[in-house]
């Protein structure tokens, strides 16, 4: 169940016309018009990360080609925390070539990323824990890390990934094998979402409050107007009458503008040139 103001992210699989299946992420929020739930959000095909991830977890034999190929920044880093692959996608998304990341720790390469604010040697410590617990597991130990990282790069840009850690085993050997992918614009989708969920609380906050004014003014003239009757008095009931339909027609035009704004929010405006 889905409540109004909440946002959902969720992956789900579909069989296309050719038969085939395909993975899709949908995120978006959800705000009630009219007494009905109604969704706003973005739709993006994950396909190809998906048969990525699977394919690494299936075949060591095809881990090379799936490390060059890949649209996800890949790592492989040994039991020591130094990482020995880097692949073209990690230098794009982080903007460190292969050359300055091989035979780097990792933990020390990601230091240099991070917000001022952040203590970098208890980030440091931490991480190196947390790689040091996935390499400590008697069995192999798939997805043991899930996590997601601001990075701040040299130009000040702002950047944000996806990282999933999970083990591999490469001739007897374990290696902690890392998938970056690049969350950026999902984040900014989001922060947009809360954005517009934001200013629909506040217009819907204004509205309230201008239809609240006309529904007090009809419950006091028309009691006005009853005692009047019950009195057979029928001084200023015109004066009445007129006050009720004027406020009644300014509040025929405030409910007419919020269905105009929500026929836009969904494109069902027509727009007629004069």
């Amino acid at each position: 169940t889905q409540h109004p103001g909440r946002i959902f992210s969720f992956e789900y699989q579909v069989r296309k016309g050719d038969g085939t299946l395909a993975w899709f992420v949908s995120s978006g929020t959800i705000f009630p018009i009219d007494g009905k739930n109604y969704s706003y959000g973005f739709t993006y095909d994950i396909t190809p990360q998906r048969e990525i991830e699977e394919q690494l977890r299936q075949s060591e034999k095809k881990f090379r080609l799936l490390v060059e190929q890949s649209p996800d920044g890949v790592a492989l880093i040994n039991q020591k925390g130094v990482v020995i692959e880097w692949n073209a996608s990690a230098e794009r998304i982080i903007g460190l070539g292969a050359a300055d990341a091989l035979n780097k720790h990792y933990w020390d390469l990601l230091a240099q990323f991070q917000p001022s604010t952040k203590d970098i040697g208890r980030f440091k410590r931490k991480l190196k824990g947390q790689i040091a617990d996935v390499f400590a597991q008697s069995e192999m130990a798939i997805y043991k890390l899930k996590h997601e990282q601001e990075l701040v790069l040299p130009d000040g840009d702002i950047r944000y990934l996806a990282n999933n850690y999970f083990e591999i085993e490469i001739h007897g050997k374990k290696f902690l094998c890392v998938l970056m992918r690049d969350v950026t614009k999902t984040k900014q989708h989001e922060t947009r979402l809360n954005e517009l969920n934001e200013t629909k609380d506040r217009f819907f906050s204004i509205i309230s409050h201008d239809l609240r004014n006309p529904f007090t003014a009809f419950m006091g003239f028309s009691e006005l107007m009853l005692r009047q009757i019950e009195r057979n008095e029928y001084r200023n009931l015109e004066k009445y009458a007129r006050a009720i339909f004027t406020t009644a027609r300014q509040g025929g035009e405030l409910l007419t503008n919020l269905l105009d704004w929500s026929r836009s929010q969904h494109g069902k405006l027509k727009y007629t040139p004069k």
